[in-house]
């Protein structure tokens, strides 16, 4: 009886092997098919093929934009045609909708497949969208190419109303990275262990204060996520919504980010949405140090990084000749150094300054000015991020003096 079951698993996993190897086969077939008729036509117009990154929002978003940006500007041969690939399950499928606005993208699974291998992938007909994180000019100078819609104005609006949010209403996003969307979303398909990004998690108790002072002013604060560790506190203000448990669909996520006052997160998928749309973002908790957003009106703060082994925090210097490219939380721990998140009222702080900032009250003494110049000093001009545009929060580049170690020549005690 085992060996009959045995035998039958065995012709089972041969019938499998020989359908693999049968596809992998046409997948091959079709590839140099389709490259002979691309060479056939370079003559008239060149085809490139550009797969697009669809199974995470922030590098759909992000990597694709880019390129649509430069695209518009004039980057790339006008004479050539790129067509977008994408499998059929976008990691957001509103955002796809808009992008196919733009650009041709063909949606499925066996092109996708036959532009990701030889002879087509590595060639002149094939473009992989980049993205360095240090495209600085084309989000600062180049204007957004997404657009909504007047029906999804009008459904947009109709859904805001149905969350008690009115047209003369303003409202702010907000968010907290927890390691659940990544454990539970559809990339656990890939079998991976997740626990990599651990470092850059943090909790969403830390951005209640902020929500807090967000309805105190007169907003309203909407907590975002597609798949959220733990809900909000019950007991707070009705103006404080749980977005992402209650109502959360791919449509408004692009949406009320597009719409917001600011958002305030962190340097996380969702978080790019907004420099879609040229929306001021707030970034907490970030990790590693050569993050930091794109757009020139954004602030950010750090997380903290303490040695164990100093039994000390590490010094912005420090940190960047050491981890400035960190980006697994096994190092950190083989390093025996401890992430420290943002406190509540570091974030309220960093809300406080953006708010200011997009109501056009903020204004910024020589000291402060002073401070931003050398912590961008400390960064010197080979690093990918040398020219990065947001400012690091004021109040917390001020509470957190220390780390940059040693005083500005001629300013005394005025860091």
């Amino acid at each position: 009886m085992i060996i009959n079951n045995k035998n039958k698993f065995y012709k089972i996993i041969l019938k499998i092997a020989g359908f693999l190897r049968l596809k992998g086969l046409i997948i091959r077939l079709l590839a140099i098919t389709l490259f002979s008729i691309l060479f056939l036509l370079k003559k008239y117009r060149k085809i490139v093929f550009c797969p697009i990154v669809h199974h995470r929002i922030g590098h759909l978003a992000m990597n694709t934009d880019l390129f649509l940006r430069r695209l518009k500007n004039g980057y790339f041969p006008s004479k050539n045609i790129y067509i977008g690939v994408s499998n059929k399950f976008p990691a957001n499928r509103q955002l796809m909708k808009m992008f196919k606005r733009y650009w041709h993208i063909i949606e499925n699974d066996i092109l996708r497949d036959v532009i990701s291998i030889y002879p087509i992938r590595g060639s002149e007909f094939y473009y992989e969208l980049p993205f360095d994180d240090n495209e600085y000019f084309e989000f600062n100078n180049i204007k957004p190419v997404l657009y909504f819609t007047q029906e999804e104005e009008k459904i947009g609006k109709k859904l805001l109303l149905n969350m008690g949010i009115g047209e003369k209403d303003w409202f702010v996003c907000f968010f907290a990275r927890d390691k659940k969307y990544l454990t539970k979303d559809i990339n656990n398909l890939y079998n991976k262990d997740w626990s990599c990004h651990d470092y850059r998690n943090s909790d969403i108790n830390n951005y209640l204060k902020a929500a807090e002072y967000i309805v105190n002013k007169g907003g309203f604060a909407l907590r975002m996520g597609s798949i959220v560790e733990k809900p909000l506190p019950k007991e707070r203000h009705a103006k404080i919504i749980d977005y992402a448990l209650d109502f959360r669909s791919d449509f408004m996520d692009v949406y009320l980010i597009a719409h917001c006052k600011y958002i305030l997160s962190t340097n996380c998928g969702i978080t790019n949405v907004a420099q879609l749309f040229n929306v001021p973002e707030a970034w907490a908790n970030v990790a590693p140090i050569r993050f930091s957003p794109f757009l020139s009106s954004s602030r950010f703060i750090l997380k903290k990084l303490w040695s164990q082994e100093k039994n000390r925090l590490l010094t912005y210097n420090e940190i960047i000749e050491n981890y400035f490219n960190v980006m697994e939380t096994k190092k950190y721990e083989d390093a025996e150094i401890k992430l420290i998140e943002n406190t509540s009222d570091e974030i309220l702080d960093l809300a406080i300054e953006m708010n200011d900032l997009v109501d056009g009250r903020l204004h910024y003494s020589e000291e402060d000015e002073n401070r931003q110049k050398y912590f961008k000093s400390l960064f010197g001009e080979k690093r990918i991020n040398c020219g990065f545009t947001a400012r690091i929060g004021n109040e917390y580049l001020k509470k957190n003096k220390d780390l940059m170690e040693q005083k500005l020549i001629g300013q005394g005690d005025a860091m």
